[in-house]
């Protein structure tokens, strides 16, 4: 007799495939359920689920679209005019996005990669360094709304004046004026968090 399914496991099994875009195999491995049977279910679907994850794909990408480019003029914005209700209304539009992202990977079980060292040695290694801290500080500032504030803000635009600064000493061959290996070095770990 075939074994017979609740609609908690099929709808499961259904956002797997097609919001989390596993194939048929991974998404049997996590419900348990064969992909005989997953393979069932998503041709009887109307339209089927590779039909309807190509939508959400397509989707998908144009609200990223759309949701970067908000971005990117929020937080032009932000740094410009430092008012705080666009503060807000930047991090309430990037923790809308960030919570259905989170959700997928706690269902798939996927973790966050670490961060890497940063290359310190020569200015220009260390210039290269302050650029990677920039871009995870930044990173965290958008995946994480609740630790966007003015002072960060603020913080992150001091660093990219001082980045913008050690670039233009660095192309002009002079040694930075503005700070010390050892203290562009502690800049980056201040950046970074570490």
């Amino acid at each position: 007799m075939p074994e017979s399914y609740g609609w908690e496991t099929i709808e499961a099994a259904e956002e797997l495939y097609i919001l989390d875009g596993l194939t048929f195999e991974q998404v049997a491995e996590h419900t348990g359920v064969s992909i005989s049977q997953l393979k069932r279910w998503s041709s009887d679907s109307t339209p089927t689920w590779p039909d309807r994850r190509r939508e959400y794909r397509q989707a998908q990408v144009a609200v990223r679209r759309g949701v970067m480019l908000a971005k990117a003029k929020l937080i032009e914005s932000v740094i410009k005019e430092e008012d705080p209700q666009k503060a807000y209304a930047f991090s309430s539009l990037v923790g809308s996005g960030q919570v259905i992202e989170t959700e997928a990977r706690v269902r798939t079980g996927e973790r966050p990669a670490a961060p890497t060292e940063a290359p310190v040695g020569e200015p220009a290694d260390m210039i290269t360094g302050l650029k990677a801290a920039l871009r995870s500080k930044l990173t965290t500032l958008i995946q994480q709304p609740g630790s966007l504030t003015l002072t960060a803000i603020k913080e992150l635009q001091q660093a990219m004046a001082l980045l913008e600064q050690l670039g233009k000493n660095d192309q002009a061959g002079e040694p930075s004026k503005a700070m010390t290996p050892e203290q562009l070095q502690a800049e980056i770990r201040r950046v970074y968090g570490i």
